[in-house]
């Protein structure tokens, strides 16, 4: 990250809001590449595995890994920008991992339910 903030002009002049369309879009690939995933898998546990079988579930991993490799980038890259701009340290997690999993995950509140994308964010899906 350091060579890229350093000597790509593109990546130079990046901010919050400019990469915030990558992180929207990644993900998307990453959620795409998993339901990918998953549903080789289930066509390999509903039919029996073969030789096939295992290249499809292989190559769908593969690809999600790829895709989750984006979204990690992508969230590297907005790590660094904060610590540039001296909101974060990116140092010891400040908050404690079940913390944390409690307000990421809506099952494990009763007061949060899953939001759904905005209209504006599914326009954007490619």
């Amino acid at each position: 990250m350091d060579e890229l903030r350093e000597r790509c002009p593109w990546d130079r002049v990046q901010t919050h809001t400019s990469l915030g369309r990558y992180l929207l879009e990644e993900s998307y690939e990453a959620l795409d590449a998993l339901e990918a995933l998953a549903a080789a898998l289930d066509d390999e546990a509903e039919h029996g595995a073969t030789p096939d079988s295992a290249t499809l579930v292989r190559a769908a991993a593969h690809h999600a890994e790829e895709e989750l490799g984006d979204v990690l980038f992508q969230l590297v890259f907005h790590a660094r920008l904060g610590i540039e701009e001296g909101c974060s340290t990116c140092a010891a997690s400040p908050t404690p991992c079940d913390t944390r999993s409690s307000r990421a995950i809506p099952t494990s509140s009763p007061t949060r339910s899953p939001r759904p994308p905005t209209s504006s964010q599914l326009a954007g899906r490619s």
